[in-house]
């Protein structure tokens, strides 16, 4: 969307040169060297800023994938620490409380998973993403977790709202 606005300043600041082109009968070659000056440095100031843009966009995909990976682990740390104390046959009263303990950071974890999971549909649908490569990257996971937890992604009183829309929108459409 950018880029179409540097687009069309670029196109109305060419068609104004060119009017005033018309204009004037005579053009020094100092006049001819400057206006070429100017078009090039427009040009390359165009190409630097989708440069930017896209590099931008590179940067934002892979912190949401530092963001899931990382609440990821530590849910798969605490699940392993939860199946440990669940595994004991004969817990004492220390660890059951441990386990009850352990169970409610777990859950707090998880949302933690499906929280990264909705800041990155959130900068899917503000364009700070490139879409092509995020819904390569976690389609299939959004979907998994949309199907094992229908409980989590239950409209009106979801707080998963871009996962729900990242699902409705570009899984279920596609499917269509």
């Amino acid at each position: 969307m950018h880029i179409e606005s540097m687009n069309e300043i670029t196109v109305s600041l060419i068609n104004s040169i060119l009017a005033r082109i018309d204009s004037i009968e005579k053009f020094s070659f100092t006049t001819w060297v400057t206006i070429a000056i100017s078009f090039i440095a427009i040009v390359i100031s165009i190409i630097s800023f989708s440069k930017n843009n896209s590099v931008a966009k590179d940067n934002a995909l892979e912190n949401i994938k530092r963001n899931i990976d990382t609440a990821k682990t530590q849910y798969e740390t605490l699940c392993m620490q939860v199946a440990e104390l669940k595994a004991k046959t004969n817990p004492t009263k220390d660890e059951q409380e441990e386990l009850k303990i352990k169970n409610s950071i777990l859950d707090s974890s998880f949302e933690k998973v499906l929280n990264a999971y909705e800041d990155g549909c959130s900068l899917f649908y503000k364009r700070k993403v490139n879409k092509k490569d995020f819904k390569e990257k976690y389609q299939l996971d959004i979907q998994d977790y949309v199907a094992r937890f229908p409980d989590k992604y239950t409209e009106p009183l979801t707080s998963y709202g871009n996962v729900v829309r990242f699902h409705k929108e570009e899984i279920k459409m596609q499917k269509k």
